[in-house]
């Protein structure tokens, strides 16, 4: 079989690094197999569709972020009469591969780059609409700010790699259905809030069952995965939020306020305060400069606050 490569010359604006599609129906779909020297992230909004990546088919439906990396090879397939509604971002390799220079050595591309299987994260309903508001917000900006457009792709491409696509990658090549139902559950606020009781009584598992498959499917254990969406929440709250850290603790779960920053500190190589400093600073200055330029000033200004990032 030969399979079509797309390329992003004619494709994706050379300035803006950007090319943004809404995708609705399934005669929309691109049913052959094909890859393409660029990356492409979509957001399902609506519907079903088998997503077939590497030779591998996935069920994709409303809630799944999906990351096809360049030289992945992908088509979708209808699943039973359902129809499918997505949004699909695409950018050029430079676009991210700046984004891991300049978050540095600590953060690990291969988590992206290296599995057989694309990085997919399946979000909740408040979660979903908040993304496909910040990616639409790319279609509202005139054409002809092109500068814009490329900072703001960046400023949304650190959110939705670091705070939902590196940290819930899906590495087996089989996930079963009940385990991400429940998933995708336990990223509601009361769940997640809640921890390990809520998943047991959501999924019917014992805590040992749950452990064997987290490992298995994961390699990770289920408080592991549940602290993972936890601390994400926070982070999204301290740079959208003037709450104060302890309240941002037990918003999220953590009555324990050393424990959250410890966990905190795991994740993203720094502190609660000095992440929401130092998130400010870096949309403030990709605004004027992008990164490809922030390479000058990086370790110029408290590098530790935004040392790992996010």
């Amino acid at each position: 079989m030969i399979i079509e490569k797309k390329t992003e010359t004619g494709r994706i604006d050379p300035v803006s690094e950007t090319n943004l599609n809404y995708v609705h129906g399934i005669h929309n779909v691109v049913t052959t197999p094909h890859s393409h020297d660029y990356f492409e992230i979509f957001l399902v909004l609506n519907g079903k569709v088998f997503h077939v990546i590497n030779g591998k088919k996935q069920l994709v439906e409303r809630g799944h972020l999906v990351l096809i990396r360049p030289d992945d090879i992908h088509n979708y397939e209808p699943f039973l009469d359902n129809d499918i509604s997505f949004i699909n971002l695409e950018f050029p390799k430079k676009t991210l591969y700046a984004m891991f220079e300049y978050l540095g050595e600590s953060f690990s591309s291969d988590i992206i780059l290296k599995p057989k299987i694309c990085p997919v994260a399946i979000l909740p309903d408040s979660q979903t609409k908040a993304i496909q508001d910040k990616i639409t917000l790319l279609d509202k900006i005139p054409r002809k700010n092109k500068y814009e457009i490329k900072s703001t792709l960046r400023i949304l491409l650190i959110e939705l790699i670091c705070n939902h696509l590196y940290n819930r990658c899906i590495y087996s090549e089989y996930i079963p259905d009940w385990l991400e139902k429940l998933n995708k559950e336990m990223q509601i606020k009361d769940n997640f809030v809640a921890g390990m009781k809520a998943m047991r009584i959501i999924s019917g598992k014992t805590t040992s069952y749950l452990c064997r498959i987290y490992k298995k499917h994961y390699n990770i254990t289920p408080i592991q995965y549940i602290n993972n969406i936890r601390i994400s929440y926070a982070a999204e709250l301290l740079t959208s939020t003037k709450l104060s850290i302890i309240d941002i603790s037990m918003e999220i779960g953590i009555g324990n306020l050393s424990h959250f920053y410890k966990l905190f500190n795991n994740k993203y190589n720094t502190t609660p305060l000095k992440y929401r400093k130092g998130i400010k600073s870096l949309m403030a200055r990709e605004i004027c400069l992008g990164f490809d330029n922030l390479s000058v000033v990086k370790y110029s200004n408290s590098p530790e606050c935004i040392s790992h990032l996010l």
